[in-house]
């Protein structure tokens, strides 16, 4: 049985006689696992000092694999350069457990040519159980990048969302969450919130003859931009070969695009007439459906964001202070204000924020509940 990490593959023939008749091909991965007795954290290699590291050549890829421990709420990734060797490592894409890729916002690289060490991501919100692939490659065909990686994990329970009545006459939304440390470590964190903006949800259902839906995206000067996030099931993405997502503004422009690489997709775009009172846009969703079949349909779910030009701090605190030690297994009360003197948003939308305790020493977010306006 392979008990060294990384990826096994082996493979049976079956002969008749001198000749070959089949081949199976067994592939095996046997994952890093980050435990309590490790500090929920692993390394590659397994004890970076002196002068250990890894080695990657070009872009042929090393392929890291980590099993999420139970009870995860962000996995940080930290890939750096060992001391006094040049360096272009990097890790553009993740792997999800179901084979599902994940970019982060910017490419995990160092630079030594240009005085970058170290660089650090974090999955929180898209952290799911299972084992997820790490593959590093060298950023030019040709070189070799040395490197050490480590993942760390935190594990902090909390609640999804945490809806909120405004009372209008009150001038504050007052709400409360609990947050319990999983592991068996403290976790020393500081509690920030930001009121972000204002949340409309839709649902549209389109079908091979009606394949376009047309959303109306109305901005005001109070919001600098939208976050759109559409989702769409396994089963009716299997339905359509591509599907094409288009921002138009007041002028027909597309001032964002973006397509159904998987069943989600976010796209952002900045508000193209900001110092206008107001500025109607469109949203076009356009599936190309695999077949002509006049009875198939696929649902897409929509979440419009407007995000406001200033976002509005909310106040976090357990007890009387924003910095706290999470220690395990104690539920830890956190209560936070919002002014309500934050616009409200368009077409009926509901103002949506973020609580979140971030890693104090890091100044990484370890886990975050969403504020929602109910």
């Amino acid at each position: 049985m392979a008990q060294t990490p990384g990826l096994h593959v082996a493979t049976i023939t079956g002969y008749d006689g001198d000749y070959p008749l089949l081949r199976i091909v067994s592939s095996v991965v046997v994952p890093l696992r980050a435990t309590s007795e490790s500090g929920y954290s692993v390394s590659v290699p397994g004890s970076p000092a002196g002068n250990r590291f890894e080695s990657v050549t070009g872009w042929k890829v090393n392929r890291h694999f980590v099993d999420v421990p139970a009870g995860a709420s962000a996995m940080h990734l930290k890939l750096t350069a060992p001391q006094g060797q040049a360096s272009a490592a990097q890790t553009y894409y993740l792997f999800r457990p179901d084979g599902r890729s994940m970019q982060p916002r910017y490419a995990v690289r160092v630079d030594t040519k240009n005085d970058k060490l170290e660089s650090t991501f974090t999955v929180s919100k898209e952290l799911t159980p299972g084992v997820w692939e790490i593959p590093v490659t060298s950023e030019r065909a040709a070189e070799i990048s040395p490197y050490n990686l480590e993942v760390r994990f935190d594990g902090i329970s909390a609640p999804h969302e945490s809806p909120t009545k405004f009372a209008a006459d009150s001038g504050k939304a007052p709400g409360k969450l609990t947050l319990t440390n999983q592991f068996d470590r403290p976790a020393i964190v500081d509690l920030k919130g930001t009121l972000e903006g204002c949340r409309k949800s839709v649902t549209e259902s389109l079908t091979p003859d009606k394949d376009t839906a047309t959303i109306p995206i109305n901005f005001s000067k109070d919001f600098g931009s939208v976050r759109i996030r559409i989702r769409t099931s396994e089963e009716d993405y299997m339905k359509f070969t591509d599907c094409a997502i288009n921002l138009y503004d007041p002028d027909g422009h597309a001032i964002g695009q973006d397509g159904l690489a998987e069943p989600e997709a976010e796209l952002t775009a900045s508000n193209p007439k900001p110092s206008a009172d107001s500025v109607a846009c469109k949203l076009e969703i356009r599936p190309a459906f695999t077949h002509a079949n006049k009875e198939d349909s696929a649902s897409f779910e929509i979440d419009i964001d407007y995000l406001y030009a200033h976002p509005v701090a909310i106040d976090a605190k357990r007890g009387d202070v924003a910095s706290t030690t999470l220690y395990p297994g104690i539920p830890a009360v956190v209560k936070y204000n919002i002014n309500l003197k934050s616009p409200a948003g368009p077409d009926g939308s509901k103002r949506i924020g973020f609580v979140r305790a971030v890693e104090k020493l890091s100044e990484r977010s370890i886990v975050e509940v969403l504020i929602r306006e109910e």
